[in-house]
């Protein structure tokens, strides 16, 4: 085999870290940090996350959490069946179409959050992107659409009175 890294055959620390992975999760943790540093200069909390916490917690622990996924991600293949074989060989498969569609559905909706809010654009993502997916049986896709974003503004809006954005509909609870 040419390649030392490959499969069972890796040597040294590539049997450990996967060298791809370790790049993509080096650059992740560099960009958290950085915006970890900007995260302390912020003076205010938006209405969307003023809850009697510092201004700077809210982005930090969502920082947090993708460093902490950043740095497990070199050791991916450690986890699965198959390793490093199964692995690599789902990245050789092309990207397929639908997953720029995906992608820019969810950009032109989040787009759209400051004039749906955030009831109207949670009820249309959970409601466009399963069908986006693939997802064609309706008998599980209303309920999901419906009962989902329900959930989330029952939990969040209600029960932990989350502020969440009318948006320039006004759609907002009261």
């Amino acid at each position: 085999m040419t390649d030392a890294g490959a499969g069972a055959h890796a040597r040294g620390w590539r049997r450990w870290a996967h060298p791809t992975d370790l790049v993509v999760g080096g650059v992740l943790v560099a960009g958290a940090v950085w915006l970890w540093t900007v995260a302390d200069g912020f003076e205010e909390v938006p209405d969307l996350f003023a809850q009697n916490l510092p201004p700077e917690l809210f982005p930090k622990l969502l920082l947090a959490c993708i460093i902490g996924l950043a740095l497990v991600l070199p050791f991916e293949h450690l986890f699965l069946k198959g390793g490093r074989d199964r692995l690599d060989a789902a990245r050789k498969a092309p990207v397929r179409p639908r997953t720029y569609y995906v992608g820019l559905t969810l950009a032109v909706l989040l787009a759209a959050m400051p004039y749906l809010g955030a009831i109207l654009s949670l009820f249309a993502i959970s409601a466009v992107m399963p069908l986006l997916w693939g997802e064609r049986n309706l008998k599980r896709l209303i309920p999901f659409a419906v009962l989902f974003p329900s959930a989330v503004v029952l939990l969040f809006g209600v029960l932990l009175e989350v502020h969440l954005d009318p948006g320039a509909i006004g759609v907002g609870l009261y």
